[in-house]
């Protein structure tokens, strides 16, 4: 007889474990601290030359590779050649600048005739430049210098800015990689936090020239060509560089680490401005089946999800700079199931007939959220007070973008492979709301089936954390055993059985 429910099944496989590397892009030596499990790269302690942003005046205490006379051979009036010896110092030492920094330093009231008269008296300021993108230059650097700085391209992106007298010349180590395979003048709106290098020549006119770690892409409108839909629009509308996402797509399927750090924060920021303010924007209900095939067609879309609320953990966020720039000190964290419906999703595996994880009701996914509802509050201490292994059975619904599909290790994947991550879509949020009666029907029978499948896969979200103060906690995860080493958990093939109702999803 043919079932009333889909199978659908996916086949992980090996998970990669890469080495984080603490230092300034040096290997990490044998005998070094090692990070504990469950701390990120973001997590650690600046290195003892390190100033505190409150003693920080001007970039030149931040760039503490360049001495003061190594500024003169910047020459106004002449060309600058991307290989120069002082600008190669100075863009090796911006990434270890913090954003926060950077922002409180920028300078958004700026002179540009006073700029153009006495440039040396502005060397190195750092100022924010808002134009368009006209054009990106790839420049390949000497080998000497790249294993000397330790990057091996620079981009030299051209800007107008609508009160400049001259075009503005961005020295950059990153760039939106939609840039560099466009044909064409790009006319891109984008922001740079940016120091002031020297005046150049543009033909008759002068030239700005500025350095920047990177570029952040903001763009206005559309375009097929650029492959910005109204998604990306509308994340830059609300101050999330687009081409941060860009990373987070070739991310899914593995588990967070520091290249989620800016593109999480920002998007949820933007969350928060999209609750708060007054945009109306109509939110799609999340297809869970197609998101678990093909995540990076969903990511950043505004999504409204139903679900049943399983576990509230708060995160501590320590550090500084986010708080500063985003004035997020603690999000929470809710472990919650999805309803399959009449889907049963399950992982192949590599033998026929072995048995394999099966969702038949719910699959896992992650919230992350700014606050949380008084009526989830009472119930998340309610369960706090029970023990720390009480779990919640609160029905949420919420709007929020979907970020990426990651993966974390479970008790109940590993039940039947220790290899085996457990996938779960991740959604931040501004906050979630409980759902009424009439929304929470399909969850009448998952209260046996929904608290057997959460007993066994808990989420522990190690890699997250983010300075949870819980010992107790922390030492449960501590005594968890890492992944072995093996390929990145890259495919999730999918495939339908039976049930004619989603014969659309094989295609």
């Amino acid at each position: 007889p043919t079932s009333s429910r889909t199978a659908r099944t996916f086949k992980p496989q090996l998970l990669t474990i890469a080495l984080i590397l603490v230092s300034l892009a040096r290997a990490t030596h044998a005998d070094e601290p090692q990070p504990k499990l469950g701390e990120l790269p973001w997590t650690n302690k600046p290195s003892a030359g390190a100033k505190l942003a409150s003693q920080v005046t001007d970039a030149k205490q931040l760039l503490v590779n360049v001495a003061p006379s190594e500024y003169d051979s910047f020459v106004d009036g002449d060309p600058l050649p991307p290989d120069h010896g002082t600008l190669a110092k100075i863009l090796y030492r911006l990434p270890r600048f913090l954003p926060s920094e950077i922002k409180r330093l920028a300078r958004t009231d700026v002179d540009w005739n006073e700029l153009q008269a006495n440039p040396g008296e502005h060397r190195v300021e750092v100022v924010r430049l808002e134009g368009m993108v006209q054009s990106v230059e790839v420049f390949e650097m000497p080998r000497e210098m790249a294993e000397l700085f330790e990057f091996d391209k620079q981009y030299l992106v051209t800007m107008l800015l609508p009160e400049s007298p001259g075009p503005v010349i961005v020295h950059a180590l990153k760039v939106p990689d939609a840039w560099l395979a466009a044909a064409g003048e790009l006319n891109q709106h984008a922001v740079a936090e940016a120091l002031f290098l020297q005046v150049g020549r543009d033909g008759e006119g002068p030239a700005f020239h500025f350095a920047a770690n990177r570029i952040a892409w903001l763009p206005e409108q559309a375009s097929d060509a650029m492959k910005i839909g109204p998604t990306e629009v509308l994340l830059a509308e609300h101050g999330v560089d687009v081409g941060l996402m860009e990373t987070v797509r070739e991310r899914n399927r593995k588990p967070l680490d520091g290249a989620d750090y800016e593109s999480f924060y920002q998007m949820l920021a933007a969350a928060r401005s999209i609750a708060t303010g007054a945009s109306d924007i109509a939110a799609q209900p999340m297809p869970l089946v197609q998101v678990l095939e093909h995540p990076q067609q969903f990511q950043g879309q505004w999504m409204s999800v139903h679900g049943r609320a399983r576990r509230i953990t708060k995160i501590v966020v320590e550090s500084a700079d986010i708080r500063e720039r985003f004035k997020i000190d603690h999000y929470w964290q809710i472990d919650s199931l999805a309803p399959v419906g009449k889907t049963v999703i399950q992982f192949k595996t590599p033998k026929p007939g072995e048995e394999a994880p099966t969702y038949a009701d719910a699959f896992p996914m992650t919230l992350c959220v700014l606050e949380l509802p008084p009526e989830l509050e009472a119930a998340r201490l309610k369960a706090e007070q029970s023990g720390p292994d009480a779990t919640l059975n609160e029905p949420i619904q919420f709007e929020g973008f979907f970020y990426k599909l990651w993966v974390y290790r479970s008790r109940y994947t590993t039940q039947f492979d220790d290899r085996l991550m457990q996938p779960s879509p991740m959604f931040v949020a501004f906050s979630p709301a409980i759902a009424s009666p009439a929304e929470s029907n399909p969850w009448i029978g998952l209260a046996a089936g929904g608290g057997f499948l959460i007993a066994l896969s808990i989420v522990w979200i190690a890699v997250w954390r983010m300075g949870r103060r819980d010992d107790a906690m922390e030492k449960r995860m501590t005594e968890r055993r890492q992944p072995n080493d093996g390929g990145s958990l890259n495919d999730l093939d999918l495939d339908v059985k039976s049930g004619p109702d989603f014969s659309h999803l094989d295609k």
